[in-house]
């Protein structure tokens, strides 16, 4: 008993010193280990070179100080925490601006842990080109169980690294998209040991996964005019139709550019019917509810849409306007008479003419002594040769000819400028033009109309003061019956004259080609509404694809694919013509000035005329009463002599 008892007591020693030699063993090996896993995660994020690292680790407090300051040396700042049921990893892992070094090891955590951690990352979409991911598993398909890539893309950076034989095999993890049926794609990065470091055998490069392998991206746009017995997809790309739907022909096009580029093929739905009242439109709706990819219309990027979808490339040049005639003013003006010479050269003529006439008045002195007759005969001299009529005054001195001769060649060479200039400006008249602004079109007496346009009253009420003023003083002032109309009668209006028309550039230029001849498509003239701007093509906030169809775009419009496409489907601005322009005949209102002129000269010619007559007929009456009178008084004289001389024989004579 006593032996059995010996043999019982010397088993549990025995026990309890192998297992204090396996502590002892045991120990050492797993601090190495540590510390092999530290310097691995320490070398990896030094090569990724995050601005902050957040780690999760199993590891005693001592051991997380270590490695912070481990990162410290290496100039990166980390965080280092604990998986826990209750633990919000976006509150301390979510990269705004910078990016983020995110690693967790999953060898020593609870599974349920490790899937809400990635669900959590999933609900934030922590997936994307901000992170970059490390996880640290033992087995490789025990790992990628655990992983959750719902929100995974092509431009993920996630590398899952597996300890095996002394060292760390690195692979790369990511999926296209998930929700278009993309699988997990597993590829060998490199490995990592103490002996010589971390070795990339393939540089991470993101453009290699841009291979969507025929996925189908789902699109839709907005198609109103699209004939009945013609498909939406030959439609979108029937050339005969490009003034119609031009938003989207051109969007499905890009896109279509973009399939071809990236390998994945396009699930076009058409969408024909726009609520009134809907501010977002029936595509961008769907894009924020995440029934489509990306929107196959191009649309503006809005304050309000911020955070609901994001825009992939600025593809579509947009803008609209009122277009219309600018006509010559029907106004008659005396101006017209001045306008082939500058009021500068009508004041040298007005200085030369008065130096002229005084010269003429003072060298005349010689001849006739008369000051008063030689100033007359000067001006009138002046105005005779102004009016290239002869006269019948001459000098008899030699420098009074000179003058007079210098007159005439004055005036004729005046003449012939003045015709000259006037014939050049009948041939070249200028058209008048108004500044591109409402204010501007505010001030004319054209009458008013619009297209029927989904945003429209959204763009006539905004809030600029141009617009503002456009919309209280004119348009309010229109009959709601009269406010829209269809382009094509619209252009008819323009084509009259005096009516400004609001359109697209692309729907009016045709109709401007066809219809309008050289002369009133030099008339016409734009001021904007809406001023240029770029729609762009979005897709949902929350699409793992942004990074490469931004970068797609961007190649498209490098190549020139975008410029092609946009001079495709944009419709060509009529050129305005003018060396083929032809004077047309003068109207009433261009002579109209001259005839008032004559008129005029021929009231002021008839009244002195007047003048003249009744003073020259009052001097004539004056001269015939006063030789009545005188010859009255002299028959009073005889008279009275004849009397005094008369014999009476009578005592008394005659009373």
């Amino acid at each position: 008993m006593r032996r059995d008892r010996n043999i019982h007591k010397m088993s549990s020693a025995f026990k309890c010193l192998a297992l204090f030699v396996f502590i002892i063993i045991l120990f050492p090996l797993d601090q190495c280990k540590q510390n092999s896993t530290s310097e691995f995660i320490i070398e990896y994020f030094r090569y990724r070179a995050p601005s902050t690292v957040v780690g999760f680790t199993c590891d005693q407090y001592e051991n997380d100080v270590q490695l912070i300051k481990k990162f410290s040396d290496v100039k990166l700042q980390s965080l280092i925490w604990k998986l826990e049921n209750r633990m919000e990893l976006s509150s301390l892992a979510k990269a705004l601006h910078r990016r983020l070094g995110v690693f967790i090891d999953l060898r020593c955590q609870f599974s349920e842990n490790v899937r809400m951690a990635f669900n959590e990352a999933t609900d934030h979409k922590m997936f994307d080109e901000l992170y970059y991911w490390l996880i640290l598993g033992s087995d490789l398909n025990e790992s990628l169980s655990l992983i959750n890539d719902n929100s995974f893309g092509v431009s993920t950076d996630f590398v899952l690294a597996i300890f095996e034989e002394n060292q760390y095999i690195l692979y790369e993890i990511y999926n296209p998209c998930k929700l278009r049926g993309g699988t997990l794609k597993t590829t060998r990065l490199g490995f990592w040991n103490e002996s010589s470091g971390l070795n990339i055998v393939f540089e991470l490069n993101k453009v290699r996964r841009w291979n969507l392998e025929g996925m189908a991206i789902r699109i839709s746009g907005l198609v109103k005019n699209r004939p009945s017995n013609v498909p939406v997809l030959e439609y979108l790309q029937d050339p005969n139709y490009k003034h119609l739907d031009r938003l989207t022909r051109l969007g499905y096009a890009m896109w279509m550019h973009l399939a071809d580029m990236f390998n994945f093929t396009l699930e076009f739905n058409e969408t024909t019917v726009w609520n009134e009242g809907d501010e977002n439109g029936p595509v961008m709706t769907s894009l924020i509810n995440g029934e489509i990819d990306a929107s196959g219309t191009a649309d503006a990027l809005r304050i309000e849409r911020l955070d609901l979808v994001k825009a992939v490339y600025p593809a579509l040049p947009f803008r609209t306007c009122f277009i219309f005639r600018s006509t010559s003013s029907d106004r008659i003006s005396v101006r017209d008479i001045f306008l082939p010479l500058s009021s500068t050269v009508w004041y040298l003529t007005i200085a030369i003419s008065v130096l002229s006439i005084n010269a003429l008045a003072f060298l005349s002195i010689l001849s006739n002594r008369d000051i008063y007759e030689n100033y007359l005969s000067s001006i009138i001299i002046h105005v005779g040769a102004f009016c290239q009529q002869g006269t019948e005054f001459s000098s008899n001195n030699l420098s009074g000819r000179i003058a007079i001769l210098h007159i005439l060649l004055f005036n004729l060479m005046l003449f012939n400028y003045y015709l000259a200039s006037a014939v050049s400006n009948r041939l070249s008249e200028p058209i008048t033009l108004i500044n591109d602004s409402l204010h501007e079109l505010r001030k004319t007496d054209f009458q008013y109309a619009s297209e029927p346009m989904l945003d429209f009253d959204r763009h006539i009420k905004n809030n600029e003061w141009e617009t503002r003023s456009f919309y209280i003083n004119r348009w309010m002032k229109i009959p709601e019956s009269q406010r829209f109309m269809p382009p094509e009668k619209g252009m008819s209006l323009v084509l009259q004259g005096g009516f400004a028309y609001h359109t697209h550039p692309e729907i009016s230029y045709p109709y401007v080609e066809r219809h309008f001849d050289d002369r009133k498509i030099c008339e016409l003239q734009e001021v904007h509404l809406v001023k240029p701007l770029q729609l762009s093509l979005f897709v949902h906030a929350n699409s793992s694809l942004t990074e490469m169809f931004r970068a797609g775009f961007t190649k498209l419009s490098e190549v020139g694919i975008r410029f092609r496409q946009v001079h495709l489907w944009t419709a060509r601005k009529p050129i305005c013509r003018t060396d083929v322009l032809t004077a047309d005949s003068i109207t009433i209102k261009e002579v109209a000035p001259a005839i008032i002129f004559l008129l005029f000269s021929m009231l002021v010619s008839g009244t002195l005329l007047s003048i003249e007559f009744l003073y020259s007929t009052y001097c004539k009456g004056s001269i015939r009463f006063g030789f009545l009178i005188k010859s009255v008084n002299n028959t009073s004289e005889k008279l009275r002599e004849a009397e005094g001389n008369a014999y009476y024989p009578d005592e008394n004579p005659p009373k």
